[in-house]
């Protein structure tokens, strides 16, 4: 059985830690670099924003004192964008727990229009932001001109795809979290899985104001190496959620000029937390694994520890020795209650 190293070298992936073919040895290299990789990775896979001023503006529009049986304190904030095109909105709730004074928070990219999970996030010391990520645009290839896109100019080839647009509007709620001062805004942790889980790990990389980063189930264009990947390719990602580039590398992953350790190494030196489930074939844990293991030198140059392994982990067992974090899960394609108390354990070990 081969080794994680020899697994990776098997890949071939391109190096990290080089730039323009020299090895990276003083900050400004690495700052460098991380720069080169953010235009690559908007280049080649997620697209650029279409414009550079935005103006955004938070404004309470509904407010529970007695939320989830008196335990708590709800809001729901009607989040407006503007540009030089025009102005659209969309809204999110922001739940406090009485219990603590000032809570770190959980920013949470959902799939539907409430977390399920908010009461257990609050009953345990966190506030939580949910967005549900279609009020921001549309997960629809027609919707072009609904949500963000109508304050946008649609470009050829290197324009935004959703995941960056989604990925933008979270990153201004995180503007208007920063205003606030009964939040703890030097701990806010971005979550989401799958299609989120890629959004999730796409704000970390354009954002450092997020403590945590944390990715579950995100596979291809997430976590997932693309050299190597079971499961969902290139030509299987939805076109609408990337930029046209990514075309280019249909069944050809060996040219692209990134993998995705690129994208989880721009977390550094913030903490990331990478899931999986054991039956999630398409999304591929062990590439996700194999991922995390690639950016680590990324947080061993920064003088942290990065991914603190002994190879693939059994299912439940929780690698949280480093600033990334991972497990994989028994089970299939999900964001369960298992994973939340895992992120939970771990937010509580690195108070982070």
């Amino acid at each position: 059985m081969k080794s994680i190293q020899e697994e990776l070298a098997c890949r071939r992936l391109p190096d990290l830690m080089s730039l323009k073919g020299q090895k990276i040895v003083t900050e400004q290299d690495w700052a460098d670099k991380c720069s080169e990789m953010r235009r690559i990775l908007s280049q080649e896979l997620y697209g650029f924003p279409p414009f550079r001023e935005c103006r955004t503006e938070g404004r309470m529009v509904k407010e529970s004192a007695d939320s989830y049986g008196g335990k708590a304190r709800s809001q729901t904030i009607l989040l407006q964008l503007g540009t030089s095109r025009g102005v659209c909105s969309f809204p999110f709730e922001l739940t406090l727990p009485k219990a603590v004074k000032c809570p770190p928070v959980f920013l949470s990219i959902t799939g539907y229009p409430v977390n399920y999970l908010t009461e257990e996030l609050i009953d345990n010391g966190y506030a939580v932001a949910s967005v549900f990520y279609q009020d921001i645009m549309p997960d629809r290839p027609e919707a072009e001109l609904e949500g963000i896109g109508r304050i946008i100019e649609k470009i050829p080839y290197i324009g935004w795809g959703k995941i960056a647009m989604w990925a933008y509007g979270v990153n201004r709620i995180t503007d208007y979290l920063m205003t606030r001062e009964f939040i703890d805004t030097g701990r806010i942790a971005v979550a989401g899985h799958s299609r989120l889980g890629k959004t999730a790990l796409l704000c970390g990389a354009m954002d450092s104001r997020y403590s945590l980063i944390i990715s579950a189930g995100s596979g291809a264009g997430g976590a997932a190496l693309f050299r190597g990947k079971r499961g969902e390719q290139i030509e299987d990602l939805s076109r609408h959620w990337f930029c046209g580039n990514i075309s280019k590398y249909d069944c050809h992953p060996e040219q692209l000029p990134f993998d995705q350790h690129f994208l989880l190494a721009l977390a550094a030196p913030r903490r990331l937390y990478i899931s999986g489930a054991s039956r999630d074939d398409w999304a591929d844990p062990f590439s996700e694994f194999l991922s995390c293991a690639a950016a680590s030198p990324a947080y061993e140059f920064l003088g942290l520890k990065g991914l603190v392994h002994h190879g693939f982990p059994d299912c439940g067992q929780l690698l949280h020795d480093g600033h990334i974090a991972y497990h994989v899960r028994e089970g299939t394609h999900a964001m369960t209650r298992e994973d939340w108390h895992a992120y939970m354990r771990y937010r509580e070990r690195w108070h982070v």
